[in-house]
């Protein structure tokens, strides 16, 4: 695969990551929102949390599997 194209798809799979990273932290600051009041919608707000973060494991699977190397230094691929 040409290096233009791997750097493109390399830049994808980063911003992929960076918005998965993003979500987990808006969900977790309404969780401690929900918690106190509505404990079944902080229960709700943990299980999407956790689907999150295998998500996200999954996501630098395929990339430590695609372009091999350690896949959490994914952030130099953001700019």
């Amino acid at each position: 695969m040409p290096s233009r194209r791997s750097s493109l798809l390399k830049k994808k799979a980063a911003q992929a990551i960076n918005c998965i990273d993003k979500a987990i932290i808006y969900l977790d600051d309404l969780h401690g929102v929900f918690e106190p009041h509505h404990p079944d919608y902080a229960e709700y707000l943990s299980a999407i949390i956790v689907n999150l973060l295998q998500s996200r494991e999954w996501c630098l699977d395929v990339w430590a599997r695609a372009w091999g190397g350690d896949p959490e230094d994914y952030r130099r691929w953001m700019t």
